[in-house]
């Protein structure tokens, strides 16, 4: 099982999909894609 978790840093950009969201909505979100088989490439 994959699990994300995201590190919030300032100079980490808030920008795209992330914008206006909570780092932990952001966390649960990919980890109900994780769930589903889904893998997040960088």
């Amino acid at each position: 099982m994959w699990e994300y978790e995201i590190i919030d840093s300032d100079e980490a950009e808030k920008g795209g999909f992330l914008r206006g969201r909570l780092v932990e909505q952001v966390e649960a979100y990919l980890n109900a894609l994780g769930a589903e088989g889904w893998e997040i490439s960088i």
